[in-house]
């Protein structure tokens, strides 16, 4: 069974528009969803696997600034960094991208630091083939 994940890069200036709605065809989802409270410092989240081989979409939105860190958290040697923004979205597709994936080695912890003070939503969508 396939799985459709659509996802969106659009650039206007003026009347000029440059991207649209891409498709990334996978077999399997994993969605991960958390509450990050404010003032958490290097807070783990454990997580089913995330693994690098057959990875076709990979994705990390936040309600807020946030730092997240894979596997080891700030204070150690994390292998990924993600300095997220409030509500600007990070989106790779491997169909659709020119970057590399955006992660380097398998994930099984996130670490997450809110400089803020308010609560921040985490969501990561993740799709493989088989």
């Amino acid at each position: 069974m396939t799985i459709n994940i659509s996802a969106t890069k659009r650039l206007q200036v003026g009347t000029t528009i440059v991207g649209g709605l891409y498709v990334e065809v996978v077999e399997s989802v994993f969605k991960f969803t958390c509450n990050i409270p404010g003032s958490a410092d290097n807070l783990v989240k454990n997580i089913q696997d995330i693994h690098t081989a057959n990875l076709k979409f990979f994705s990390i939105y936040s309600s807020g600034d946030i730092n997240i860190y894979t596997n080891d958290p700030s204070t150690g040697s994390p292998d990924d960094s993600f300095l997220m923004k409030l509500d600007l979205p990070l989106v790779w597709g491997n169909s659709f991208s020119f970057e590399s994936v955006p992660i380097g080695t398998n994930i099984t912890a996130l670490y997450f630091t809110n400089p803020s003070t308010t609560v921040v939503t985490v969501k990561v969508v993740v799709g493989y083939t088989a």
